[in-house]
């Protein structure tokens, strides 16, 4: 695994604009996974000192506790436009455990100088070693696409690019004309099959009902010859 320092080396276009966007608001979302292996995604204060993305928490939290029984998770940075004006960001990594007093009182500072809260030295605090950064933003008419990985070079694409994670994706999900049309048509056959229902008795009520004959009075009935009386 790589420390932040390490990822400004192998990328650092892509480290610049993860640590910049997460330091626009000092805060994110941490994933994290669960006793019974659904994800949990809680508030955070990431702090980057001396080289190393760091997640401070309380102690003996939720998410201090899943990171102690598996290390793996991924920070996102707080998202507050839409538009994604300015861009997004998603660091994967593996969270340690790191119980020094000197980079506990680091943070310490770190977060008194940024908030002027004293959060102490008795929180749980982890050192991200990080494995992917995948960062997001506008590039005209679609989204450019950056992602690293560890060991590997930087590599970008946009989002209707098929030879990139988010096109095959995208590929792979989108529905073909044929498809859409059939759904369409599907859709639409009930309507027309109360339509033609509704047809098929308009046209059958004439010939297939007959009308009821209401009775006559015998000065209405025209005569017949039995009903002649002879005189």
């Amino acid at each position: 695994m790589a420390n932040w320092n390490e990822v400004t080396e192998a990328a650092p276009d892509v480290a610049a604009l993860a640590r910049e966007r997460i330091e626009a608001t000092g805060l994110g979302f941490l994933a994290t996974l669960r006793r019974d292996g659904f994800p949990r995604v809680s508030g955070i204060e990431p702090f980057f000192i001396e080289g190393e993305l760091w997640l401070g928490m309380m102690k003996g939290s939720l998410k201090s506790r899943d990171l102690q029984r598996d290390g793996r998770c991924c920070l996102h940075n707080a998202s507050t436009d839409k538009e994604v004006t300015d861009g997004d960001v998603k660091v994967t990594g593996i969270g340690v455990l790191v119980d020094d007093i000197e980079a506990k009182e680091a943070l310490r500072q770190a977060v008194k100088a940024s908030s002027g809260h004293d959060v102490g030295t008795d929180y749980d605090l982890f050192r991200l070693d990080v494995k992917e950064i995948a960062t997001i933003r506008p590039g005209g008419d679609h989204l450019v696409i950056d992602t690293w990985r560890e060991g590997e070079s930087p590599e970008r694409g946009c989002d209707g690019d098929r030879d990139t994670p988010a096109g095959a994706i995208r590929a792979r999900t989108a529905v073909p004309p044929a498809v859409g049309g059939a759904r369409a048509a599907n859709a639409s056959a009930p309507r027309a099959r109360r339509r033609s229902r509704a047809a098929r008795r308009a046209s059958r009520a004439p010939r297939g009902r007959r009308s009821r004959r209401l009775p006559t009075s015998p000065r209405c009935r025209p005569s017949r010859a039995s009903d002649r009386r002879t005189p």
